[in-house]
């Protein structure tokens, strides 16, 4: 019992370090960037899985398949947030874009 304890305290130190690593990653995209959309969450994700398939030495197919994970889970993260966004009232660039290309104006209603 003693030992599944130690084993969940070391797993609660190193999954709030990975999570905060992606936010900072997403960040800093963002600023890069100087926009914050889907993209953003989508290169967070494929960065942080690949930092985490080198420090765990995944073969490549097991890379791969993390990386196809972080790319799902990246892209259904970000759709999520932009979709908050807009509901708050945020312009999303690629949003106008689009809505300038339909021919409204950019205004999504």
């Amino acid at each position: 019992m003693l030992a599944g304890v130690k084993s969940g305290l070391k797993l609660g130190f190193r999954i709030p370090i990975w999570a905060a690593l992606f936010f900072y990653v997403e960040e800093a995209i963002d600023d890069f960037r100087d926009t914050r959309d889907f993209a953003s969450t989508v290169v967070a994700g494929l960065t942080v899985s690949g930092i985490f398939s080198v420090k765990n030495r995944f073969s490549i197919p097991t890379a791969a398949r993390t990386a196809s994970a972080a790319v799902k889970v990246g892209l259904l993260f970000g759709i999520l947030q932009d979709a908050m966004a807009l509901a708050r009232g945020r312009r999303i660039d690629y949003v106008d874009s689009l809505g300038k290309r339909w021919g409204n104006g950019g205004t999504v209603r």
